[in-house]
């Protein structure tokens, strides 16, 4: 009798594990503004851009700064209150992120696609990084 409920009892938790991992992640597309989370959470950027508003103004420049980079990335998405969600990036969305900064030639207005999986913490798991024309 013992054996039998010890089997049940490792039989459920092997089930609940399991199925608290998701087997397929959504593939998602996002695309908005990306810009460094330091000056994302200050509302106010060091190159003076409204990041509650106005985020496009954020510049390159800005996002290049040392702080900034290492603050990491996010992507800036419109909701429908005329606010911005953003989604953190992973690090290869960071690596990416500031790949792209470092090779555009555009001032500010870094509306980008950022595509891959939204983990349990809004951090984005990146797969690539596209420029919006």
């Amino acid at each position: 009798m013992k054996k039998n409920i010890m089997k049940v009892a490792i039989g459920l938790i092997v089930l609940l594990s399991v199925s608290a991992i998701p087997v397929f992640a959504e593939n998602k597309t996002w695309t908005g503004v990306v810009a460094d989370n330091l000056c994302i959470q200050m509302d106010f950027a060091a190159d003076g851009a409204d990041m509650a508003n106005n985020p496009e103004q954020h510049t390159t420049y800005c996002a290049l700064m040392k702080p900034c980079i290492d603050s990491g990335y996010s992507v800036m998405v419109k909701n429908g209150s005329g606010g911005y969600d953003s989604y953190p990036l992973d690090t290869k969305g960071n690596k990416l992120a500031l790949k792209y900064f470092e090779n555009t030639n555009k001032k500010d207005n870094h509306i980008l696609q950022v595509s891959g999986t939204i983990l349990s913490n809004d951090t984005i798991k990146v797969k690539r990084i596209e420029e919006v024309m």
